[in-house]
């Protein structure tokens, strides 16, 4: 064996074994989060008499589907270090990580198609939904910081923290986002009971139309996004630009669409009136 290979194997086994330990510490968090959300979503949707074994159903592939892309969106962000290999692709151990970003759009995508073919209000499940990710959250965050990933920049503030592997403080970002999304979620479940009697948004309509908590829930993820990559890197960098900064604003631009949208207004524009000489023709 060539001089100076036994301690290197020795760094690369010890990383291992950290990522494994670091990994194992998160698994409870991951779990925890798939049931608070779970109970969310089973809990709204039982309330509004919907068949208990199909929710599961959708939630089942929803959950399947936002992992997929999670995953898939991590491997396309760092595709210079995984490249085509699969083995390394399907190491969750070794090579962990996942993008949230796409994977709530595939789990999005999923669960409106899911609903699409089931015939229900895709707007009142993807209300449901918005209430389980952002407690789901909360619970990932938290996780991420019991075993150190997902910290932000480095800072020398009272506030900031060591994490495993780095000397300096960092800003506890992932802390951050647990509190952030909590209040959030209490937001949601506050809106989620008083949003049908908000006259400005029923359009004088008898009836509110969902998708209310749906919107919020959008603006939300792309206000906290926006204000954590003030203190966090970007996960998804081109030609030295942060993109996640152009998702966030997409997001919150999206929920406006949405709820306005939903509350029964449109963006068309007055169509021109012909002039009197033609309308004396016609």
């Amino acid at each position: 064996m060539a001089q100076g290979a036994a301690p290197m194997m020795y760094t690369y086994a010890v990383i291992d074994v950290l990522n494994l330990i670091r990994t194992l510490a998160f698994g409870p968090f991951l779990v925890l989060a798939f049931f608070a959300g779970a109970f969310i979503f089973w809990k709204k949707g039982k309330e509004e008499y919907y068949d208990e074994h199909l929710l599961f159903d959708v939630l089942l592939s929803t959950a399947f589907w936002g992992f997929i892309g999670a995953r898939l969106g991590f491997i396309l962000v760092h595709f210079n270090e995984f490249g085509f290999d699969v083995l390394k692709w399907f190491s969750l151990m070794s090579y962990p990580g996942y993008l949230g970003f796409s994977g709530l759009l595939t789990g999005a995508y999923g669960m409106f198609m899911q609903t699409k073919t089931l015939r229900w209000d895709s707007f009142e499940i993807a209300d449901f939904s918005a209430m389980a990710v952002a407690l789901s959250t909360v619970v990932i965050s938290i996780g991420m910081f019991v075993n150190g990933s997902g910290f932000g920049n480095a800072t020398t503030l009272p506030i900031g923290l060591t994490f495993p592997g780095v000397f300096d403080k960092h800003h506890p970002t992932q802390l951050y986002a647990a509190i952030a999304y909590l209040g959030l979620f209490f937001l949601l479940w506050r809106l989620e009971g008083v949003y049908r009697t908000f006259l400005w948004y029923r359009e004088n309509r008898r009836t509110a139309q969902t998708g209310f908590i749906f919107a919020i829930f959008c603006m939300g993820f792309g206000a906290i996004g926006l204000g954590l990559s003030a203190v966090q890197q970007g996960m998804i960098v081109a030609y030295g630009f942060s993109v996640d900064v152009v998702l966030y604003i997409a997001s919150i631009i999206g929920g406006f669409v949405v709820l306005y949208n939903r509350s029964g207004r449109s963006f068309s524009f007055p169509k021109k009136k012909a002039p009197l000489h033609q309308a004396e023709q016609v």
